[in-house]
Order: structure tokens, then C-alpha cells, then sequence
């Protein structure tokens, strides 16, 4: 289960050694309350105020530290941010018999459900089940095999590499999460490290290119056009693209892709604002003051500046400039998604505020 959606267990004494600032306080009282994270992003936004994602991140690892958090899953996802070791790279042990694996639990899984059945068939034929050893990496960022995964048992980590060259943990996939799409769909290199966290089995689906080529173009202009066509501009995003394919699935299914025609206002300055974006093809105008800021292309996200730093308020216009295609999600459905993908949470909020730092420097009079 993921970590923030646990019930917190706390040791209070602890906590008072951990210095908080005023805002600190009040989401400690709040998490006391509805002890788990996710539930305290949500009491929040029930009340309509905006959490700063940044400083609850770091109020929740503060209290770790000092094991005011005694949940031992915390402690372990901390730790584990940054891999101190250098992980062994090793090709997948020997295949498990087929009568080991349970395709009926694989064939309920959201991305498979989508599927025609003979599709279904088709792709489990080109399909193996393999283990994997605990601190084993078996797909490295930037690599161009074009293998998919389904995670059948154990955990995995997805790590991207920080400016320093470590090696810091973006998500923890379970069973039942599906990763490796974007290689396998979009032709695209790998876009992260994927490391054993402890034994696992795997389903492994065989990109075979004659097998697969004429079967991708299919699907796509058929069943998979809408997911195609999410996936291909996350892919592009600095700040999406590092989600597994299960957070992947949540902003399909949560978001409803909506074409805009060219040069029409998908939203305005100053308006209310209860809607995220991500452009997914074509290109968008932004505006303030009637004056063009910048110019988005697929796989940039946006819109997110109402939702956590202006109480709601458009701070520009939207104007497509081309025909658009968006996904869009609601603010439930965005709060809900950071609530349990605090990391994520904390990405966009610091793409907000760089945002909200330009818009008032091209706002300063210049002398």
C-alpha cells in the first residue's frame, strides 16, 4: 500500500522535538485528525483552502526521522529515496511455468479490461513470467529495448537520476501495476531505472516487431486510440513523464480528453479556475494582460496555478492556436490524485510557484 494511504500510527512524545513552522503545526493537527495523508489533502480541500505540498512533504519527513511516525513503510520509503548502492544489472532468471501465474488476475487489470478479447489473447501469447532477484535492476533509463511489464509479485522502484548523479525513487509499483508502455507503444527509450525492492515475478510481454508492429498500428487507430493518445503527450512532459503507467491510468480514467478548435479561449484571466491540463496535441497561447507569455506544446501541463496559488482564479487566458487536444481533470479528481502521489503533489506545486515567479517578473516595471 502506498504511504499515503496508511493509518499513521504516532509516537507524540517524539514529535515535539521536530521544529515546525505555523503552517507545519496546523497539517500536524490535521494529520493527528485523520491520521494518513490522503485524507488530510482531502479534509482540505473539502474546506476549500489550498495545502502546500512542499511543506506537508517535509513535515512528514521530519517526523519520520525522530520515529514520531512509527509505521515502519514510512521509514523504509525514505530511506529508500536515494539508492546508496549500485544495483546489480542482470537478465531476468528462468521462465515460471505457466500454471503458476494467475492470467485471470492479469486479464482484470485496467489497461487489459480495454482490450478486445482476441487482443487480450494475442498479447498474453507473447508473454512470459519471470523472477526477479531483490536489488536488481532490469530496465535502465534510457535504454531501447521495447519489453512491457506487468508486476506480478514483490515490489519494484522506479528511480530517476538528480542532478548530483544519485539515484532518487520517484514511485513504488506493486502488484498489479503495469510499466514499460511508453518503450513498448511509442518506440521511446526507457525513461527510468526499474530495481527489484525485493523478490519478484513479472510478467513479461515480448516486444516482437514482427509480431507486434501491424498489431500497435491497429490497436491504436481502434481500441487504444484515447490511451495512445494520453501516454504519447506524457511522454513529453518534464514533470509527468516520470510516472509509472499505474498513476498513468488514474489521469485516463480520472480525465476527459476535450478537443479545442484553433483560436478558441479554453479558459480566461481572472475567471474561476477548477480545471488541470495537459496538452496532448497541438499548441496553446497563453496570455496575461492580451499580451502572449508563452506557447505550450504536447506534453506540457497547465492550469495548475488556480488549483495552488490563487485561491482558484485564472492568473491568464488559454487560447489555442492550433487544434487542441486536452485532458482535462477536475479539481477533485487533481487533489485526489496528488493526495495519493505526494511526490507528484510536490513536482507540480514547484512547477506552479517557478511559474508564478516568472509571471511577476515580466509583470516589474523596468527602469
Amino acid at each position: 500500500m502506498k504511504i499515503e494511504n496508511l493509518e499513521i500510527n504516532f509516537r507524540l512524545p517524539n514529535a515535539a522535538t521536530v521544529p515546525m513552522s505555523s503552517l507545519q503545526k496546523d497539517y500536524f493537527q490535521i494529520l493527528k485528525q485523520e491520521k494518513s495523508i490522503a485524507k488530510t489533502v482531502y479534509f482540505y480541500y473539502q474546506q476549500g483552502w489550498l495545502i502546500n505540498f512542499a511543506e506537508l512533504y517535509a513535515l512528514i519527513y521530519n517526523l519520520t526521522q525522530v520515529q514520531s511516525i512509527t509505521n515502519p513503510e514510512f521509514l523504509d520509503y525514505f530511506r529508500q529515496l536515494i539508492l546508496k548502492t549500485e544495483p546489480d544489472k542482470t537478465n531476468l532468471h528462468p521462465e515460471i511455468k505457466t500454471q503458476d501465474v494467475d492470467l485471470n488476475s492479469v486479464k482484470n487489470l485496467p489497461f487489459f479490461r480495454s482490450l478486445k478479447p482476441d487482443s487480450l489473447n494475442f498479447m498474453l501469447a507473447n508473454s512470459k513470467a519471470y523472477s526477479v532477484a531483490q536489488q536488481n535492476m532490469f530496465i535502465q533509463e534510457g535504454g531501447v529495448d521495447r519489453d512491457m511489464y506487468v508486476l506480478l509479485k514483490g515490489q519494484v522502484g522506479i528511480y530517476k537520476k538528480n542532478a548530483a548523479g544519485e539515484r532518487f525513487r520517484v514511485a513504488t509499483l506493486i502488484p498489479g501495476c503495469l510499466f514499460g508502455e511508453y518503450a513498448f507503444f511509442l518506440n521511446e527509450p526507457r525513461l527510468a531505472d526499474v530495481v527489484a525492492l525485493s523478490d519478484v515475478q513479472v510478467l513479461k510481454i515480448i516486444y516482437i516487431p514482427s509480431v507486434f508492429d501491424q498489431w500497435i498500428r491497429k490497436e491504436v487507430a481502434d481500441s487504444l486510440k484515447h490511451r495512445f493518445w494520453v501516454i504519447h503527450g506524457i511522454v513529453r512532459s518534464p514533470v509527468l513523464s516520470i510516472l509509472p503507467e499505474d498513476t498513468t491510468d488514474q489521469l485516463i480514467h480520472r480525465g476527459q480528453l476535450k478537443t479545442i478548435a484553433a483560436n478558441e479561449i479554453l479558459f480566461k484571466e481572472r475567471a474561476p479556475g477548477h480545471h488541470f491540463y495537459v496538452l496532448i496535441q497541438g499548441s496553446m497561447t497563453i496570455m496575461q494582460n492580451g499580451k502572449t507569455i508563452n506557447v505550450l506544446s504536447a506534453g506540457d501541463s497547465f492550469g495548475e496555478m488556480s488549483l495552488f496559488v490563487n485561491q482558484g482564479i485564472r492568473t491568464a487566458t488559454a487560447k489555442a492556436q492550433t487544434e487542441c487536444i486536452v485532458l482535462e481533470i477536475s479539481s477533485q479528481d487533481f487533489y485526489a490524485l496528488m493526495a495519493e502521489n505526494l511526490f507528484l503533489a510536490k513536482e507540480i506545486e514547484k512547477l506552479a510557484y517557478s511559474r508564478l515567479r516568472n509571471d511577476q517578473k515580466r509583470l516589474k516595471p523596468t527602469n
